[in-house]
């Protein structure tokens, strides 16, 4: 079983788009979408998932749950300016801005192999991209989709130079509010974890148009080798 964890604003996702003979379930009042990609079960989690607290709510439904990968949806803030609305974000790594409204942006974001950042599989990102090729090679109304790291926390707006300073020290491309929080708690279960933001420069500007390739690419990405190799894995 996998789980796409979403934080697109209500209304932007169709979720037919992403599984088949999907169907709303609730367990203690937790919603979700639970449907089939050929014989994978998929579990979409949106963030109207429950009214209060999304992290706790993810948290009990990847626990109750034998979720084997999960891969978060989110907006992505552009940090480089060849990033465009609805462009498409992988992250090979998620670094960590912490809460410190003061810190240095120089001293704080942590080295890969710190507890405090993610890196990513690459096999399960290199997956991903040849999902999109193959969905998208040769068209010229296709997004970019770009690989790179990912800053995660409420960091404040930085100025031009500073950003153009961190793309170069830490190849950092986009940044999501919440995507570091979702990796630990992937990793607290043993589920492997992937990240896929849709760029934006508002959530609200937002449309199912602009975020449909990334549904197109996660549904091609769930049937693709490197994931039928973690659902063999569980089911060893």
């Amino acid at each position: 079983m996998f789980a796409v964890i979403s934080r697109m604003p209500e209304g932007t996702v169709n979720t037919q788009s992403l599984v088949d003979f999907g169907r709303q379930e609730a367990h203690d009042g937790d919603r979700y979408v639970r449907g089939q990609i050929g014989e994978m079960t998929v579990i979409y989690i949106p963030q109207t998932a429950a009214g209060g607290d999304f992290e706790a709510t993810v948290g009990r439904i990847l626990t109750r749950n034998p979720i084997l990968l999960a891969a978060y949806l989110g907006p992505a803030t552009a940090l480089v300016p060849y990033l465009q609305q609805g462009d498409l974000v992988m992250a090979d790594r998620i670094l960590n801005w912490p809460d410190e409204e003061t810190a240095d942006p120089f001293g704080i974001i942590l080295s890969e192999e710190e507890p405090g950042c993610f890196a990513a599989e690459t096999e399960l990102v290199g997956g991903a991209y040849a999902a999109y090729e193959l969905l998208y090679s040769g068209r010229s109304d296709r997004p970019q989709m770009i690989i790179g790291s990912v800053l995660s926390g409420r960091f404040p707006a930085a100025e031009k130079h500073t950003v153009a300073a961190l793309h170069r020290q830490y190849g950092i491309i986009a940044g999501d509010r919440d995507c570091l929080t979702m990796a630990r708690l992937a990793a607290d279960q043993d589920v492997r974890f992937f990240y896929l933001g849709v760029v934006s420069d508002s959530p609200d500007g937002l449309t199912p148009a602009a975020v449909e390739p990334a549904m197109a690419v996660l549904r091609r990405f769930f049937q693709s080798r490197p994931v039928a190799t973690v659902a063999s894995f569980g089911a060893v």
